[in-house]
């Protein structure tokens, strides 16, 4: 992970695909979860810096 202020949630979302790829329901239920909070979050963020420029 980074050691800046930043979260890299892309590594939010390649837990999430870790998830989703397993034959748990349950697991593939918290991976497409994680993974709209993550793009979510990076939208998030993209927006934020755009708007700052």
């Amino acid at each position: 992970m980074k050691q800046t202020n930043e979260f890299d949630w892309r590594e939010f979302n390649n837990l999430a695909n870790s998830y989703i790829e397993q034959t748990n329901e349950a697991k593939q239920r918290t991976g497409v979860s994680r993974y709209y909070y993550g793009t979510f979050c990076t939208t998030r963020d993209f927006l934020k810096k755009m708007i700052m420029i």
